[in-house]
């Protein structure tokens, strides 16, 4: 070839050929190695292409020899790699809401951003009820806990977490369903389909997946404690662990909570909140509450709503929030905690809290009806009184008994949710603030409304309406 004009003549290797868009192919440029094998190539359908770039079939050959390029099946060593690499780059992607999110991490027992001992979090009851649960064979674990889990433990901001079935430890009885955070999937190429359903993600994301929990990463709650606590929070720690596991376990003490207290008193004091005298009913009576965090609890369920114009306290939580107490809640637990309510149960003074939480919302915002969580700021459907059975979609205002984990379904689907009873403390209030769940908490709603009545809730002014006393006929043109 001379420096003006000349033919340059070369030989190629099917396989180098090959290799060179299958490496395209693992840097995330699939659309340009489809595109330019399809327009460098001649002979070759779109379907052959598309089996090369699976990694089920191959080219071999010499491109200038007699036998030419033949298309076989990829069973060497090179292919199987291939295929390795692509399912840990596209493999177990599954749709959710219309977009493709995949598994990352199954969250079992506590881990070590759970056990903040120094910081006032008590671990014993989460860990005693799983120690207890595995003993027994059940291998049970509180659905609430794992979600507050595994909100710690995302790398993402965007996730979504699932339930899936897992045989997850060597001694397992059984399986147990764990929560799995799905995180954003890659930008999928068209041969590689996405899994029907997110347990089929799991599986086959399996060896992928990181299964977090500090006995897994960091040895027994024992061995924890020695290097977190002091020799006698371990020593009260492994006491009440060993009671829990007897037949007739001992009578336990509370613990000692009074230097948080006095934080939070100081706290709010400094802040210039004030007090509040709150009756909580014959057992417990009369008890002074703060205010800074009382507020952040009752509007926290509300400035989730951007149109809602009101400045929450600030507050610098001093009890962790999502700790696993009788009265856990994870907005906030503080004002409960100056109160000494902690050692009640719910069902003691719930109603009295539920009432309390409406009545801070219509103090501060003027709202007329409870709102229990504001995940939405509308909403407008037909009544339908439900049980936990009961078929809803997206045009279903449910009215619900209560509001137990069991109707969390139900919530899921439903355009809104109206509970008789129980709330600001519930499981399905709790799992509605991480979820985006409007509810509504008001006793009288059966007396109020008919099934069929058509009601709007509106989350920004408060407001619980009936609209019609049947869903409205729209007209308008044909389009």
């Amino acid at each position: 070839m001379n420096a003006h004009a000349g033919t340059l003549s070369f030989t190629a290797h099917a396989e180098w050929i090959v290799a060179g868009y299958r490496a395209m192919v693992l840097d995330g440029r699939w659309r340009e190695a489809y595109q330019s094998f399809k327009e460098d190539t001649d002979g070759l359908t779109t379907q052959m292409i598309e089996n090369i770039l699976k990694g089920s079939k191959t080219l071999v050959g010499i491109t200038t020899s007699e036998e030419g390029v033949d298309l076989i099946d990829d069973t060497f060593e090179t292919g199987r790699a291939y295929r390795d690499n692509m399912d840990d780059l596209f493999g177990g992607c599954v749709l959710i809401n219309r977009r493709l999110f995949r598994p990352t991490t199954v969250v079992t027992d506590y881990g070590p951003n759970d056990r903040l001992a120094r910081s006032g979090m008590d671990p014993r009851e989460d860990f005693i009820l799983e120690s207890y649960h595995d003993k027994l064979g059940k291998l049970e674990v509180d659905p609430h806990s794992l979600i507050e889990r595994a909100k710690r433990y995302a790398q993402t901001k965007e996730y979504i977490v699932e339930f899936c079935s897992f045989e997850d430890r060597p001694d397992s009885k059984g399986k147990r369903d764990l929560a799995v955070i799905f995180e954003p999937g890659p930008d999928l190429p068209f041969w590689v389909r996405p899994h029907r359903t997110t347990q089929d993600a799991v599986n086959a994301s399996h060896k992928r997946l990181r299964f977090t929990g500090h006995e897994r990463e960091y040895g027994s709650m024992k061995e924890w404690l020695k290097t977190n606590a002091s020799d006698a929070a371990a020593a009260t720690f492994v006491k009440y662990h060993e009671i829990a596991l007897d037949v007739e376990p001992e009578p336990q003490t509370s613990p000692d909570y009074s230097s948080q207290i006095r934080a939070i008193l100081k706290q709010n004091e400094e802040g210039g909140f004030g007090m509040r005298t709150v009756f909580f009913g014959d057992r417990a009576g009369a008890r002074e509450v703060p205010n800074g965090p009382l507020l952040q609890w009752a509007l926290a369920r509300l400035q989730r709503i951007e149109a809602v114009d009101v400045k929450l306290p600030n507050w610098k939580p001093v009890n962790p929030s999502g700790i696993k107490l009788p009265m856990d809640d994870p907005s906030h637990t503080d004002w409960m905690m100056a109160a000494d309510l902690l050692d009640f149960h719910y069902h003691e003074i719930g109603p009295y809290m539920d009432k309390l939480c409406g009545d801070v919302q219509a103090e501060v915002l003027g709202t007329k009806a409870t709102i229990l969580v504001a995940g939405k700021s509308y909403a407008v459907g037909a009544i339908k009184f439900c049980d936990s059975k009961t078929e809803v979609d997206a045009d279903t205002v449910a009215v619900i008994k209560h509001a137990g984990v069991n109707y969390i379904d139900i919530a899921r689907k439903a355009a809104a949710v109206i509970t008789l009873n129980g709330g600001s403390m519930s499981h399905l209030a709790i799992n509605g603030l991480s979820e985006g769940f409007l509810i509504v908490l008001d006793p009288k709603a059966r007396e109020k409304f008919a099934e069929g009545n058509f009601v709007a809730i509106d989350a920004v002014n408060g407001t619980l309406e009936l609209v019609s006393e049947c869903k409205p006929e729209l007209s308008g043109p044909n389009i």
